[in-house]
C-alpha cells in the first residue's frame, strides 16, 4: 500500500482527467499530493490514529449512508456528553474545596483572634521579648494548621498552652 502512487492531471485543452505515473505533474497538483499522503501513512506506527479509530469504531457498528452522513453529528453529540460529564465532576470538586477553602478562612479568623486576645493578655505579664518569641512560635503554629484540617485546632490550642508554661 506504500508503494502505491497516485496521479491525477487535468489537460487544460480538452479538460480530460488521465491517470499516470508522472513524478513532475505529481509535484504540481494539491490532490495527487493528499492521496499520496494519506496512502502511504502507516497506520501500524501512528498509536494515536489506531486508539481514534477504535473509538470511532466503538459507535460507528453500521456502515450505511445514513449513518456515514450523520456520523459528524454522533461525534459532536459524544464530545458534548462527555465535556458535559467533564464538567458536573469538576463542579462538584470546586463546590468541595469551596467548603475548604470556607474551613480555613474560619481557621485563619479564629488563630487570629487567638493571636490578638494572647496579645491583649500577655502584654502586661511578660517583658517584650518573651511576648514576642512567643508570638512567633505561635503564628508559625497558626501558619501551619491553616493548611490542615479543622480539628487540629484543638492541638494548636494545647500547645500553645504547652507553650505558655514552658516560657514562663
Amino acid at each position: 500500500m506504500a508503494d502505491t502512487k497516485v496521479d491525477v492531471t487535468v489537460d487544460a485543452s480538452n479538460g480530460n482527467k488521465n491517470a499516470g505515473n508522472s513524478g513532475a505533474s505529481q509535484q504540481q497538483n494539491p490532490l495527487s499530493r493528499k492521496l499520496n499522503k494519506i496512502l502511504e501513512t502507516r497506520l501500524d506506527n501512528d498509536k494515536e490514529m489506531l486508539e481514534a479509530l477504535k473509538a470511532l469504531s466503538a459507535f460507528f457498528v453500521e456502515n450505511s449512508l445514513r449513518t456515514r452522513r450523520n456520523l459528524r453529528g454522533d461525534i459532536e453529540k459524544r464530545s458534548l456528553s462527555i465535556n458535559e460529564e467533564f464538567v458536573r465532576i469538576f463542579k462538584d470538586v470546586k463546590e468541595e474545596l469551596e467548603g475548604v477553602h470556607e474551613d480555613v478562612q474560619a481557621m485563619s479568623r479564629c488563630c487570629e483572634d487567638m493571636t490578638n486576645r494572647l496579645k491583649v493578655k500577655l502584654k502586661s505579664k511578660w517583658s517584650s521579648k518573651a511576648l514576642r518569641l512567643f508570638l512567633f512560635i505561635f503564628h508559625m503554629f497558626s501558619c501551619v494548621f491553616r493548611c490542615i484540617h479543622f480539628s487540629l485546632l484543638l492541638f494548636l490550642v494545647k500547645t500553645g498552652f504547652c507553650l505558655v508554661i514552658i516560657v514562663t
